[in-house]
């Protein structure tokens, strides 16, 4: 019974900063879903099409619709682009700066199996991240 007295190693956990910045893209009373990867913090959790960079600056139209594939097909359909909020988020081993915008869109087509425009409504039958839940319960 002595093992809990004697000197051991600790293991420091090394936190990690990301900045993501998440783009609420809808057409009418649907929003756009994607599934994560089985890869990440959030694997097979549903996403909001994101871009994780290193920059805290908010972004522009042009700057989202080149780095986006899932804006890029709908380039000349946004018809609202802006700034929602920023929220930040605390994991054990991530501290996350979010930043929200909305995109409006005059049409719609889907291609991709892993992309999913959804009933707002029927928002509650799909898994999303704790973050994304406090963004969507969030009045904006």
């Amino acid at each position: 019974n002595q093992i809990k007295n004697l000197p051991h190693k600790v293991k420091k956990l090394k936190v990690k900063n990301r900045i993501l910045h998440y783009f609420d893209i809808q057409y009418k009373d649907k929003i756009l879903l994607k599934r994560r990867s089985e890869k990440g913090i959030w694997a097979g959790l549903y996403d909001l099409p994101c871009i994780e960079n290193s920059s805290e600056e908010i972004l522009n139209k042009e700057t989202v619709i080149e780095e986006l594939p899932e804006l890029e097909r709908f380039r000349n359909q946004v018809k609202l682009f802006e700034f929602i909020q920023q929220e930040s988020h605390i994991l054990t081993h991530q501290k996350i700066k979010a930043f929200f915008y909305k995109i409006d869109l005059a049409t719609i087509s889907t291609d991709s199996d892993l992309t999913y425009f959804v009933d707002q409504k029927k928002m509650s039958n799909f898994a999303v991240s704790r973050l994304l839940q406090k963004y969507f319960n969030s009045p904006h």
